[in-house]
């Protein structure tokens, strides 16, 4: 999904806990309305246990 979403994505992590457990880290950056909705639709994937959505506003000096 980060690969259809590029211009959101600034950087991903996959790792493998155990044989058929592994925590997926993204970073987004984007208009925090379209934030929501990537991280909303990839909580709603089939297989995803559990996730959180950690919003931290920019602000432009």
């Amino acid at each position: 999904m980060q690969h259809d979403h590029h211009d959101l994505t600034v950087s991903s992590m996959h790792a493998h806990l155990e044989h058929d457990l592994c925590v997926e880290t993204l970073l987004l950056k984007g208009p925090a309305g379209e934030v929501r909705a990537f991280a909303h639709a990839v909580l709603a994937e089939r297989g995803v246990r559990q996730g959180q959505l950690h919003l931290v506003p920019l602000h432009q000096v």
